[in-house]
């Protein structure tokens, strides 16, 4: 047999096994993975506690809500993952919380938000941006679960007026933002008064 008619009847048996769905490598499946399976993006999000206390420890208030991780804060995040963005400041954790009597428009713009345009920083006593947080990580107890970092502070009032607390900020010691929200409602603080903000952020 002739190289020629030898290549033709590989190709005739090689048609008639496709046909068949035999080879002479035996059977052959095709897995498709279905890829809304698959463990493919680790989403980020926010909550917030907040909970003012009065100087006895009575619960005055309490209230939680969603947070914005603003552009800049998943911009920082990429940048630390993987060494390139435009994040403004990566020098240091995102584990300081600010206040502010301001509130904002919370709106999709609010993402946005640069450090300058939240104008935080209560002068009054006690409410100054926090620089020493509680952090603790909640890590899943196996496979691909969650892991969600507690971010806690209280803040102390000890002036006689009284001082309203519109919004917060999550940030690092350069101002630069990761995260922002509006309270829910509004809380004024008497002297005695501790406001505790806890942020948490859950990956995945």
């Amino acid at each position: 047999m002739n190289q020629q008619q030898s290549l033709g009847f590989v190709a005739v048996i090689a048609v008639v096994a496709g046909l068949t769905g035999v080879t002479a490598l035996g059977d052959i499946s095709f897995v498709e993975n279905d890829v809304s399976s698959m463990n493919t993006s680790v989403p980020v999000s926010g909550h917030m506690i907040i909970q003012v206390t009065d100087d006895e420890g009575n619960i005055k208030n309490y209230m939680q809500t969603d947070n914005v991780i603003t552009s800049n804060g998943k911009d920082c995040t990429g940048e630390l993952l993987f060494g390139v963005g435009t994040c403004d400041d990566n020098a240091s954790d995102f584990i300081n919380i600010e206040l502010s009597s301001l509130g904002f428009a919370d709106t999709a713009a609010t993402a946005d938000l640069t450090n300058t345009q939240f104008n935080g920083k209560l002068t009054a006593d006690g409410l100054q941006k926090s620089t020493s947080n509680t952090v603790t990580q909640f890590a899943p107890g196996s496979g691909t679960g969650s892991v969600r970092y507690d971010i806690l502070h209280t803040f102390s009032y000890s002036t006689g007026s009284s001082q309203t607390v519109q919004s917060a900020a999550l940030m690092n010691t350069a101002n630069s933002l990761f995260a922002i929200k509006n309270f829910p409602s509004a809380v004024s603080l008497n002297a005695g008064d501790d406001l505790t903000v806890t942020w948490q952020i859950t990956l995945g």
